[in-house]
Parts: structure tokens; sequence; C-alpha cells
């Protein structure tokens, strides 16, 4: 458009602004001339645009632009002229959407006249670019141009450009763009110089991918043959992914753009990572290992159940599998009882359980958890399922027969042994605390099969003696263990252990020893010992080296007692071997029971029993070399 004032002016939204000033006598102050501009946008959108001018005779000295959307567009000239020539200011603007804008000048100075030109540039997004440059020229004076852009989207995009003129000799530009993106942002500009020397300019630029594309461009110089500038686009990912976009601004408005990708590969609406195994080497040769991709499944009463969550855990020492599992559901919590069977699957075993124990919690309306805790089958034969039961076997049995008459039939992998006959005695024990018992004789387990049977093993597959000739089924050597740590530290050792057939075959605290003073020489005394299990033992003392101990034996003897019971409880002075006579005084209290010196009756109560029985010690005859007291020590062969 055309607006029509002492001087020619010449405007076009978006494009180029060009206009000659004619320097006039000394102008008054100047008058500002709003103009009202209606401007088209591409889409069919019109829009306001107020044009305000300030003008003296035939210089224009300020225009400025303001959009409906406030101060969009601000632009302020100054211009002075020394000898009245006629200098020309051409302005460039693009203006896409957040882009950065690029702004070219090209200046001619005739003679020395000087000019101060400020720039500045805001566009319609926040904080979107700013843009300061300041030019003096003078007579040989060096000419500086400082040029900073900041980005409102978190981009740096930094441009720094330094131009010293001596003599408006040729200009050097050197610049560079550093962006978070991929797009390639060239920075192109040419400045020309009064004398038409020739600019050399350096682009390079810097993306986030690491292929390498070289790309080549030439420029074109007014005075020199052509000057190539190569730029190198750097990305990070190895396929091959072109990109190829264009776009084309009008009015300062982006109109089209076009963008197509290309990739080798079909995208996958699955991850394939879920379902591929890859194996570098078999830590076990012996077994198949396999890739297993599912959720634990829960069966119960037929019907599988959808369970959120499932937990397994077997201890060293624990004859059962322990699971907790969280329901989905909580109808299908509500029809779960205590007792019933579950089968839960989990990868490629399947474990068999009952429940027995049932939480919820409910921390909100919403938020509910219901979750069940199941135990191996096993766990019927023990609290809280069974009672305590009563057994005195008085024939020999097997021990895996006695196992198998109290848990049912099992997986027997330990030596078979024999119980003497009248030694196995159940009382106030579970079946399987008492069959656990029977086999951890015998340094043995009972466990739990995933399916629910049963398995009585060795707890320690290999003795100690046998470790050096023992065949390996893994190795695994130092540069198989990730982390390790030895602690070394003094710990109690043992220098005899004793093995018997009994539960009370460690309780020393047992044993007894009696000295028995002979009356008519007190030098003379007999040593008795009444050994909790039978052994054999000898006689040691820490007195005097002359004192003579002789070996008496096993000597069997006849006692009489007179015992009183309370609630069915007595005992005697001597461990009994066997029961000659037993008469109640009064209140007779049914059959005796025999544990070593303690007595009880059938029928608890209070009574007196004259009881005659024999009794079995190791005695030994010891010579006194001296006036002393003697300690004697029981020690076992």
């Amino acid at each position: 458009m055309s607006i029509g004032f002492d001087i020619p002016l010449s405007l076009r939204l978006g494009g180029v602004v060009a206009q000659t000033v004619v320097a006039p006598p000394p102008p008054p102050p100047p008058l500002w001339t709003p103009v009202l501009l209606r401007h088209t946008l591409p889409y069919g959108q019109q829009i306001l645009l107020k044009l305000e001018v300030a003008w003296s005779y035939t210089q224009l000295q300020q225009a400025r632009l303001v959009a409906p959307y406030g101060d969009t567009i601000g632009l302020a000239r100054s211009v002075r002229c020394v000898w009245a020539t006629n200098p020309e200011l051409r302005t460039r603007h693009l203006l896409p959407y957040g882009e950065p804008s690029a702004v070219a000048k090209s200046i001619q100075l005739p003679w020395g006249a000087c000019r101060a030109i400020v720039v500045r540039h805001a566009s319609r997004y926040a904080s979107m670019g700013v843009i300061t440059r300041s030019v003096q020229v003078g007579w040989g004076a060096s000419s500086i141009v400082a040029t900073r852009h900041t980005s409102g989207y978190g981009e740096t995009n930094s441009v720094a450009q330094v131009l010293r003129c001596s003599w408006a000799t040729s200009l050097v530009v050197a610049a560079r763009l550093t962006s978070h993106y991929g797009e390639t942002n060239g920075v192109v500009q040419v400045n020309r110089s009064a004398w038409n020397f020739s600019s050399a300019i350096g682009v390079r630029q810097i993306g986030r991918y690491s292929e390498t594309i070289p790309v080549a461009q030439t420029l074109q110089c007014t005075w020199q043959a052509s000057t190539s500038v190569a730029i190198a686009h750097a990305s990070y990912y190895g396929e091959t992914d072109p990109i190829t976009a264009r776009l084309l601004s009008e009015y300062w408005l982006t109109t089209s753009v076009a963008t197509s990708l290309e990739t080798r590969y079909h995208l996958l609406e699955r991850n394939p990572v879920q379902r591929t195994c890859r194996l570098p080497w078999a830590l076990v040769e012996d077994l198949s290992i396999q890739s297993v991709w599912n959720t634990p499944e829960l069966v119960w009463n037929g019907r599988t159940i959808r369970i959120l969550k499932a937990t397994l855990s077997c201890d060293e020492d624990s004859p059962v599998w322990i699971a907790r599992i969280e329901i989905a559901a909580v109808e299908n919590f509500a029809l779960m009882q205590i007792g019933d069977a579950l089968s839960l699957t989990v990868g490629l075993e399947s474990f068999a359980f009952i429940i027995d124990g049932k939480t919820f919690s409910r921390a909100s309306i919403v938020d509910r958890q219901c979750e069940i805790t199941a135990v191996s089958p096993l766990a019927l034969y023990d609290a809280p399922f069974t009672g305590a039961i009563q057994i005195h076997e008085t024939a020999a049995i097997s021990a895996r027969a006695a196992v198998e008459s109290l848990i049912g039939g099992v997986d027997w992998h330990l030596p078979e042994w024999t119980i003497p006959a009248d030694r196995l005695r159940v009382d106030g024990a579970t079946p399987l605390a008492a069959a656990r018992n029977i086999v951890a004789a015998i340094g043995g387990v009972v466990e739990s099969y995933p399916d629910g049977s049963v398995l009585c093993r060795r707890r320690h597959p290999v003795s100690v003696p046998q470790y050096g000739l023992a065949n390996l089924s893994h190795s695994l050597l130092d540069a198989d263990v990730i982390e390790s740590r030895a602690q070394v530290s003094p710990q109690r050792g043992y220098n005899r252990i004793t093995i018997a057939n009994e539960e009370s075959a460690g309780r020393t605290n047992d044993d007894r020893i009696e000295s028995i003073t002979d009356p008519d020489n007190p030098w003379q005394r007999t040593v008795r010992a009444y050994l909790a299990t039978p052994r054999t033992a000898l006689l040691t003392h820490t007195g005097n080296p002359g004192t003579i101990i002789g070996t008496l034996g096993k000597v069997t003897r006849t006692e009489i007692e007179t015992v009183e019971f309370v609630a069915g409880q007595a005992s005697v002075r001597y461990p009994i071997t066997r029961i000659v006579s037993a008469t109640w005084r009064h209140a007779d209290l049914g059959a005796i029971t025999v544990d070593q010196n303690n007595l009880s009756s059938s029928v608890p109560g209070y009574s007196l029993l004259v009881i005659t029985y024999t009794t079995t010690s190791l005695d030994w005859h010891v010579h006194l070399d001296a006036d002393e007291d003697v300690q004697f020590v029981l020690v076992d062969v």
C-alpha cells in the first residue's frame, strides 16, 4: 500500500520496508499520524493493524506498528545524517510460529556519515526473541555488531557475531547455532561493505543425533570465487529415518507444512522383549532352562480365581510351603473357607495348598485388600488342625513304618533303621511333630513336594568325612561370584560327640555321681555313677597323684523306699532299672509309669507308695593318699 505524505513511503507487512530520507532544515517536533491498516491472514481471518508515523518535513523519524494482541511488534528507528546524504535502509523480517526471527540488513554509507540504528523485536509469543544491534561507523573506526537471541521454549539458540571494519574493508561473520532438536537450523548472513569486498561465512550445525549426514552448500560472494560451507549433522540412532519437511511462510504466518517419515522396520503393538530369552551360557548343564511369560493362576473348587499378587516361601526346616495370595474380587474372597483346597500355578510348577488364614483390610471405601494364607496339605497333621496324640509301641518297628503310621505315605530317602521295642513313645505331641522327631534322630528332615506329597531326606546329603570324595553337582568359581564376604572369629568347638538313639542323649546334666565313705576307714570310699543313658565312662580326679581308683564295673542292687505322691507325681533316690514290688498305702492311684527316678500314677491324687526296685550304677573303689577333698570327673570313652 502507499501513504501520501511529503515523503514517499512504501510498506509491506511481513516483507520489506523501504524508506528514503532527504535531509531538510532543522525539523520541528515530530507529529504522530495514526494510520489503520487491514491485514488478511492466509486462513481468511482479518486483523487490524495500526501504524503510527512521526514525520517532520521530508524526513521520517520514527515508525511503530501496533497489532490487535497488544504491542506485538514495535519498530524504532533513528537516523542522523551529517552531510544530508541519502542513506538507504532495507529490512526484511520473517515471523513463523514461534521460530527464531532472522533479521538481515544491508547498509551503504558514503563517506563519514554517522548513524546509530537500534532495533527491538517482540514476537506473538511471550519472550520469544530479543535482538539488539548497534552500529557506529566513522572515518576508519571499527564497527562492532553483537547479537543475542533467546527463545521462549527453553532452547538456547545463541548467535554470536563480531564485526570489525577498518576503512570499510571486507567483513568476516562467524555464526554458531546450537539446537535441542534434530531439525536443521542453518544461519546464513551476508554483509556487504561499502567497497564490496568479499565476506566469508562459516556455519556449523550440531544436532542431537549421532549419524553423520554431510551437507555441502555454496555461497557466492561479490568479488571472489565461490566459498564452500560444510555442515555436519549428527544423529544418535543407527536406523535410517529420513524426515523431510517443507515450510512456506507468507506474511509472517505458516501456510503449509508437509512431513514424511520412513522406517525400515514394522512397528509392534506389544513389547517383544517380554517373550525373548537370551542365554549366553548355561549355569546348569544337566537342567533345562525355559523362558516363562505368564501370570500366576489360582484354581479353587474348579474355578479360576483372578489374583493380584502371590508370594511363595519355604524355609530349610519348614515341612510345608507357605503362600500369601491377594484376591482381586471380594466376592471370591468371601466364599473361601478355612481348610479349602487350592491349586496355585506359578511358571511351570503347580502347588497344592489348603487355606489356613484370611485377612481383610480397608483403608477407604474403594481401597480394599483381600489376602489369604495357604500351606501344604501336610499341615493338616499339625496344630491347629490335629490335636495331641499318645502312642506307646511295645514291639520293635522300623522308622519308616512309624513315620507312615503318623502322617501317611512318604518318599523315604533315608537309611532303613529299626526302633527297639518299648522305645517309641509319643505323649502330648501332634503326628507331624512326632514324625519330624523320628526323622531328625538320624539327621533327616521332612519336606513337602509342590504337589503336596511328603519327602523324608538327609539334612546333609554328604557326610563330613566324604566331602573330598563327593561328586560336585555345580561349580561356582571366583569369576562367577559377584559379591562375597568372609569373617574370621573365634567359635565354640567340640572335641567329643556322643550319639545315642534317645532324645536325652545330650543331657549330660542327668548323670549323677555320689561318693560313699567307708565307715571303718575314712581313706577308703566307693564312687557310684548313675548315667542318664547306658554308655562306657571313666572316672578321673583332680587330687593327689597318689590317689588310686579301681574299677568295679556295673553293679545292680536293690533299694526300698516309701515315696509321697502329690497330684500323681513322685520321685525316688536312684534311677529305677526294674520295679520289684509296689504297695499303695490307703489310696490306690493305679498303675505306675517310670522315667529314670521319676514316678507318675495313672490316677492323679495323693497317696503313699512303698516301692522296692533295682538300680544299676558304675562303681569305683577309691583309696586316698592324703586327707583332702577330691574332685571326681566322669569322662565318656
